[in-house]
């Protein structure tokens, strides 16, 4: 308080030394002192580092409550007090007590995230920063750039700190023009430099909201059928929202709004996993319950998603009827190698995919699936044409051109971009992916419908 006193002052058109008396005291006094026909403006930033928060300064655990009871009281008495709080942490103004007293910032400061920069305000700050180094953006790096950083000035900045460093260690020739697809190639060995940054970025939500933390490496390691209701809840994920983190793609699959935070976040957890795979398999001796438990969940689930279909009398599944051989998709065992692997995908083509197409067929629609369940549905016709493609991969001995490049895709998706070969247990690793990834094309849906 005296030294926030002697600041006022020293700003003022006073010059007399401070009065003697309690912090408390001071302050008041010395804002007597200043013209009440001036604006006061308190500023107060990185406020984490001035509470109770602080991993520095331990006595803000008793002087917190006082100062801001003193603050509050001083606008009381004097109207033309402004206060500003500011810094990357609202935990301050959000917990409702400090101790066992009620805290005074609660309630009273309303408090507001800044968004990421649009495209627009990336593009002059590209071009406003880049030009003096020789750096000219053109307009598909300037779109690549403010995707892949989600608009963050911290990372957008310090990637074009980067560009110019590779290209100046290069010998390249300045001015450059710098196009998307040399930012893409590029890419690896400029994130590698980013990482530090990335992990600043996310320390304060691992540091105080590790719920939330938790869902963020679920979402970006592609787990998404045991947290989806989570990421739906407005209370759960409030500050994944409010800092920029989660988005949805435009079919309304939840996903992480800054690709680069993304990868770091996958890379990091794999390393404390201590694997060099994405996906979180399931315990050998957990496998069975957890099959039967994500059985139920899918059928329980298609029958939510087909009355939301009924009520908005959308283009139906499987006509008046569920799914046929649901029996069989009950039956199913824990797959173990490559020929349980066939038996679980033919029972799931038959069950879900061959349904819609002989559903289509009845109503006189050859390419039922392909249009209006595409058209419709894309969420959950990604995840059926993924059963259906790795259906044709384990029957047919050839596949054309188009059905390999499909393949490449979902095995890539599904296995992290390694190789079929390298992969210890792929059959079941794929058994999961395939599961997962149908209930939440079931979830979007529904939850898009409703």
């Amino acid at each position: 308080m005296i030294r926030l006193a002697r600041e006022l002052l020293k700003h003022s058109e006073h010059t007399s030394e401070l009065q003697e008396g309690h912090a408390s005291d001071v302050f008041l006094g010395a804002l007597e002192r200043i013209s009440s026909h001036k604006k006061i403006v308190l500023v107060f930033d990185e406020i984490e580092y001035i509470s109770p928060e602080s991993p520095l300064n331990s006595h803000w655990n008793e002087d917190f409550v006082p100062f801001w009871q003193t603050i509050w009281h001083a606008q009381s008495l004097f109207r033309n007090i402004a206060v500003f709080v500011g810094g990357v942490n609202p935990t301050v103004v959000e917990q409702d007590l400090v101790g066992n007293t009620q805290n005074p910032l609660f309630g009273i400061v309303p408090h507001r995230y800044l968004s990421g920069l649009s495209v627009d305000e990336v593009r002059r700050m590209l071009r406003t920063l880049g030009r003096p180094m020789g750096l000219r953006f053109e307009e598909d790096a300037v779109e690549y750039l403010a995707h892949r950083y989600g608009g963050h000035p911290l990372l957008t900045r310090i990637a074009s700190s980067i560009i110019h460093k590779m290209l100046r260690d290069s010998s390249e020739q300045l001015p450059k023009n710098i196009d998307s697809g040399w930012l893409a190639e590029t890419e690896v060995s400029r994130e590698s430099e980013l990482s530090f940054y990335c992990g600043h970025v996310v320390s304060e939500l691992k540091l105080f909201y590790p719920d939330e933390y938790e869902l963020l490496k679920e979402i970006s390691n592609g787990n998404l059928a045991d947290v989806y209701e989570f990421t739906t809840d407005p209370v759960f994920a409030s500050h994944l929202n409010s800092y920029g983190l989660l988005g949805r793609s435009a079919t309304g699959r939840p996903s992480i709004s800054i690709p680069v935070l993304e990868k770091f976040v996958q890379l990091q957890d794999a390393r404390e996993r201590g694997t060099q795979t994405i996906s979180v398999l399931q315990p050998v001796e957990e496998r069975e319950r957890w099959l039967a438990r994500r059985i139920s969940a899918i059928n329980d689930n298609f029958e939510e998603l087909q009355r939301a279909i009924e009520r908005l009398s959308g283009p139906n599944l499987f006509g008046v009827h569920s799914y046929p051989e649901s029996h069989k998709f009950f039956d199913l065992g824990v797959v173990t190698d490559e020929n349980s692997f066939a038996n679980f995908i033919n029972t799931c083509n038959r069950c879900f995919v061959e349904s819609i197409e002989k559903y289509g067929m009845s109503i006189g629609r050859r390419d039922y699936f392909w249009q209006e369940v595409k058209l419709s549905y894309p969420e959950l016709h990604e995840a059926l044409r993924r059963i259906k493609v790795y259906r044709h991969w384990r029957v047919h001995i050839k596949l054309n051109d188009v059905a390999i490049e499909e393949l490449t895709f979902f095995r890539d998706q599904d296995l992290s971009g390694r190789s079929p070969t390298t992969v210890k247990e792929l059959w079941y690793q794929l058994q999961q992916c395939v599961l997962d990834a149908l209930l939440v094309g079931i979830f979007v849906e529904t939850d898009r419908l409703t």
